[in-house]
């Protein structure tokens, strides 16, 4: 008994540690990140969540639990995924003059939401999102 509450002790905060990440996605970011180039955390899940059969409701579930950062993934995927859920989370007046940290290289600055919004129904995010999830795909170029 005492080895398994020994187990359990020492796993417990990776756990917490991984749930904690979730809602602290620190930087929005897609492309290659810093010196290395390398994908960024919150990038990371952005895949893993497409991957699964439901990401439509993991992406909910993010939104509403994650920081400001991780909301913007989720509106990547609202975009895509489903236009009527993107255009629900921005009918409240919090997107307006706020900012989020962003990162495109080495190179990591805050930036409005509104900026990332805009950007996002642009288009430039949109080959992140691969086109059979698409509700209604872009036209190609």
């Amino acid at each position: 008994m005492k080895m398994l509450t020994l187990a359990c002790l020492l796993l417990f905060p990776t756990f917490v540690q991984a749930v904690d990440f979730e809602k602290k996605v620190p930087l929005f970011a897609f492309g290659g990140v810093g010196f290395a180039g390398t994908t960024s955390q919150g990038e990371a899940r952005f895949k893993e969540i497409l991957k699964g059969p439901d990401s439509l409701n993991e992406f909910e579930k993010w939104f509403e639990s994650g920081s400001d950062e991780a909301r913007m993934y989720c509106l990547v995927a609202f975009y895509s995924l489903h236009r009527d859920q993107f255009d629900a989370a921005l009918k409240s007046d919090k997107w307006i003059g706020k900012k989020v940290s962003a990162a495109q290289g080495c190179i990591v600055f805050q930036t409005p939401r509104s900026t990332i919004v805009e950007t996002i129904k642009k288009g430039d995010y949109a080959i992140y999102v691969p086109a059979e999830k698409w509700e209604n795909p872009p036209e190609k170029k």
